[in-house]
């Protein structure tokens, strides 16, 4: 009698966890904090007066788990760069015509030529039209805009309003990173709500988790990364151009008060970050 061959199923592997962005985060905050409202509130966000960002809206268990990664394709546009407010010059540029749009084409070509993205860089005017400046208009018209131009390109996964800020003329936003001057940055959401008026239904921002969630964990890359690049989370009550696609960010790049080099430099940082995030979960 021939005595068969004993068959031994292996266990799979167990494959090792993937470290997240928050796993990563936690090596420098305590993860409890990463996960308190009171904490995060009071370090990461500074919240517009007209509005409020609640606990139940700014869910961090969840936005924390949300997955932002986005697959490169050389074939198709992944990310759109735009500016709501094209004329926005900076300290040392009025004469010579820099604005933030030569800024997005420099964060457009380090994505582009560092790190693989296809992106779309949108050069338009929306805040001066026909001769006429007008900065409130030109959300309304960058939207409009927008809407055309995610349809023509559909695989668009990411939306960035690349903008400078406007500050007090005694406030200089600066620090260094890799030896060079670099304006420090500030994260921006709009919430579609108001304190007087609640949501504002008519104006609804249908991406407001994946919103919440791309500027949290930029922020929290941020302090891993370059602790003293990022200003704040800025809560606004508008939706402005941030509920066409669900990776969404507006951003303020230093203010006018920043020279023009200190702006350019923030970009390097900023594209690393943009990618880790797109990246990593």
């Amino acid at each position: 009698m021939v005595e068969k061959e004993k068959i031994v199923i292996k266990e799979p592997e167990k494959k090792e966890k993937e470290e997240t962005i928050v796993d990563a985060a936690a090596k420098i905050i305590d993860r409890e904090n990463l996960l308190n409202y009171d904490y995060v509130i009071k370090n990461f966000y500074v919240v517009q007066g007209s509005t409020s960002l609640s606990k139940d809206r700014l869910n961090l268990e969840k936005i924390s788990n949300i997955d932002l990664t986005i697959e490169k394709n050389a074939n198709e546009p992944q990310i759109l760069i735009f500016h709501a407010h094209g004329q926005e010059w900076f300290a040392d540029t009025k004469e010579n015509g820099k604005t933030i749009v030569d800024v997005g084409e420099h964060l457009a070509q380090i994505l582009r030529k560092q790190y693989g993205f296809n992106v779309l860089h949108i050069t338009e005017s929306y805040d001066l039209v026909d001769g006429v400046f007008d900065r409130a208009k030109a959300y309304d018209y960058a939207n409009e805009r927008l809407d055309e131009i995610l349809k023509e390109n559909p695989g668009i996964k990411v939306v960035i309003d690349l903008h400078r800020d406007g500050i007090d003329e005694n406030r200089h936003l600066v620090t260094e990173i890799n030896g060079k001057p670099t304006a420090n940055v500030m994260l921006f959401n709009g919430i579609s709500y108001s304190n007087e008026e609640g949501e504002q239904k008519e104006f609804a921002n249908p991406y407001l988790e994946e919103n919440l969630a791309m500027t949290y964990k930029m922020f929290l890359l941020g302090k891993i990364y370059y602790p003293e690049f990022f200003r704040c989370i800025y809560i606004s009550d508008y939706r402005f151009c941030l509920y066409h696609v669900p990776r969404s960010m507006l951003i303020e790049a230093g203010a006018q008060t920043n020279t023009y080099e200190e702006v350019y430099n923030a970009m390097e940082p900023l594209a690393h970050l943009i990618n880790i995030e797109l990246t990593c979960k």
